[in-house]
């Protein structure tokens, strides 16, 4: 405002704007307040409605108001310096014009005010003219502002999942908080001003341009999987949910993106878990239903097996019948070797083991696999060429040995090919790669460990084929009997060894074994026993068998021995028949898988009732560890022969 002048005579300020309209129009404006105050003396020349609205006084009482009071309006925080501002004014110093303070109102409530000082003389009088904006609620909605963009920049960069901020109408990116950058492998400068297509793979930049397009139009939140694609050419699975929201006119779609690498992970492991509890229950199930089958097998071979021996006895030789009988006893044993694999594949087979050179072993084995293979494939033996000493059994691992050739031999067909026999060292805790076609059969133990490879270039399996190979009775060959591979797993399992098979389609099967290391390796082939001489006993013997064909044919073998016999079929009247015989016993036959009470409960009550007795063992089984550390005098596998018994006899000595 311009210096007044004098040209009104003596009239007040305010008489002098209500004598002019257009000045008083000016200076009675609802949008600044008006304060016109005498330097010195002080005193307030004019306040404006609007000046008494902002201070909340009432229209006259602004005229008797003095300095102090007026300054007692204003906010502690603020109120010396504004008094400063002010004398300094009276002074005539140069101080700047324009201040923000605020003011506390007769109600209590705070104003925030920008305000303009502005010095003029009227009359020869010194006056200042102030003039004050109320700015409070530009202040408090600014603050709300702060606050919204403080709490959303929290939110946004607070969140577990990858963030995207894009324009709505071009698709370009605005914003993207920390977890969009460890997602996408880049700083969020690369991020902003991207075009959210080039986050997804380009060979899929269509489909989701078209998901996009769609999620625009409708605008309605959608969720969808999908893929990012990192600066290395990586991808990663990701669950997206996108919204379109509206803000100041114009259109934004927030896109929340959550990985799902470690879900799928552990998904996939879940799964992996899930089918491999599955294999072991099958193969659990089919172990059983094995075990239970070559026990019951093996009783009846023992009766027919035992009574063509005996028979054999009484045939002359020469006679016709004899060879009848000796084919019969060739018939019996090969049916033993079945059951015997159904035992390995149960793995409860017979098992001896100990420290062998698995690199002798396969050099032993040599000659007999490359005539059990036809002559268009190739044997190539690679055994390590540091020892390989290893913890089996020899004669179940030529078996294996023979049933991996043989069914990498079959692999391979008619046309030419080739078969890698090779051993070596293999780290402990290996591991089949992720996403290759190898798969563990059987576990490795811990520990070092000897592997045993059988490699052919044949035709390979499917996945299918991979999780059914090594089940009984499975066979991708028409005439094939499907005990191989099933006996190879068994003798495998016995030895708590490892077994590992790779194999795809048209790129053949390498089959792996991890056996454990042994620390030396003892002669393979140990010095031969004597044959055992003609035998004769005498005495009294109890046989207790279950069934009665093989109890019988035991009771034979003893008596044609020279031993007198008597018998029980089971456990009970086992116990009770000791007790009143066994001051005359010479001996007991006892069979160990008995229904009620088993062979180890009656070993376990004859050894109390009077422990010198001789006890032969005997089971389809391999040889328990009993309870309570009770062993018999010795274990004859079944189905046996004479000779067998005869060479248990001579172990014990029977008293009598």
């Amino acid at each position: 405002m311009a210096p007044v002048d004098d040209s009104g005579g003596g009239r007040a300020p305010a008489d002098r704007l209500a004598a002019d309209p257009l000045l008083h129009a000016v200076a009675e404006s609802p949008l600044q307040a008006l304060l016109l105050v005498e330097v010195e003396p002080f005193r307030i020349e004019y306040a404006n409605a609007a000046c008494s609205e902002l201070l909340g006084l009432e229209p006259t009482a602004w005229r008797t108001m003095s300095l102090a009071a007026m300054f007692a309006r204003v906010h502690e925080d603020e109120r010396a310096a504004l008094a400063e501002r002010f004398a300094r004014r009276q002074r005539s110093e140069n101080v700047p014009d324009r201040f923000r303070t605020r003011f506390r109102r007769p109600d209590g409530r705070v104003r925030w005010i920008d305000g303009v000082l502005r010095p003029l003389e009227l009359d020869g009088r010194r006056l200042v003219l102030g003039a004050f904006l109320d700015i409070t609620s530009h202040l408090e909605a600014g603050a709300a502002i702060e606050a919204s963009e403080a709490r959303y920049r929290l939110l946004f960069e607070e969140m577990n999942d990858a963030a995207f901020l894009a324009d709505a109408e071009t698709g370009f990116l605005l914003d993207a908080n920390k977890k969009a950058e460890e997602l996408m492998g880049r700083p969020r400068s690369e991020l902003v001003g991207l075009h959210q297509r080039y986050l997804h793979p380009p060979a899929e930049a269509e489909r989701y341009r078209e998901k996009f397009r769609d999620h625009v139009a409708h605008g309605h939140a959608r969720d969808f999987d999908g893929e990012i694609v990192r600066p290395d050419g990586s991808r990663r699975p990701v669950a997206i949910s996108a919204a379109i929201f509206e803000q100041a006119g114009r259109r934004y779609n927030l896109g929340i993106f959550r990985d799902l690498t470690e879900s799928r992970r552990q998904e996939a492991e879940r799964l992996r878990f899930h089918e491999r509890m599955l294999q072991a229950q099958k193969r659990e199930s089919l172990g059983l239903l094995a075990g239970g089958i070559a026990h019951d097998f093996n009783n009846l071979l023992q009766a027919m097996l035992g009574s063509a021996d005996l028979l054999r006895l009484d045939v002359p030789p020469g006679s016709p019948t004899l060879e009848l009988v000796d084919q019969i006893r060739v018939a019996a044993r090969e049916a033993a070797g079945l059951v015997r694999q159904l035992l390995n594949y149960a793995g409860r087979g017979q098992a001896t083991l100990r420290d062998v050179e698995l690199n002798e072993l396969v050099r032993d084995m040599a000659e007999l696999l490359r005539v059990s293979v036809p002559r268009t494939v190739t044997l190539e033996l690679a055994p390590a060429g540091t020892p390989a000493p290893v913890r089996a059994d020899p004669t179940q691992v030529r078996q294996v040995l023979l049933n991996l050739v043989v069914n990498a031999a079959e692999a391979v067909g008619e046309r030419r090919g080739r078969v890698r026999l090779a051993t070596g060292e293999c780290p402990a805790g290996t591991e089949p790669h992720e996403g290759t076609s190898s798969v563990w059969i059987e576990r490795p133990p811990p520990g070092p460990c000897v592997f045993l490879d059988v490699q052919d270039d044949g035709c390979g399996m499917d996945a299918d084929t991979r999780t059914r190979i090594f089940d009984p009775f499975f066979s991708t060959k028409a005439q094939g009997r499907g005990l191989g591979l099933a006996v190879v797993q068994g003798i495998v399992r016995a030895h708590g060894a490892g077994l590992e098979l790779h194999s795809e389609p048209g790129c053949g099967t390498t089959v792996r074994v991890h056996f454990p290391r042994a620390t030396h390796a003892a002669p393979l082939r140990p010095s031969q026993a004597a044959p055992p001489e003609a035998y004769r006993g005498s005495g009294l013997v109890l046989v207790v068998d279950d069934e009665e064909a093989p109890r019988m044919v035991a009771r034979a073998m003893l008596e044609r021995l020279g031993f007198a016999t008597l018998d029980a079929a089971d456990g009970e009247h086992a116990i009770e028949e000791f007790r009143r015989s066994s001051d005359r016993l010479a001996a007991v036959v006892l069979d160990l898988t008995m229904p009620g009470t088993g062979g180890d409960r009656v070993l376990a009550e004859l050894r109390l009732i009077r422990p010198d007795v001789p006890v032969v063992m005997v089971s389809g089984y391999e040889e328990p560890a009993l309870r309570d550390g009770l062993r018999p005098d010795v274990f004859v596998h079944k189905p046996f022969v004479l000779e067998d018994l005869v060479e248990a006899l001579r172990h014990v000595r029977p008293r009598g």
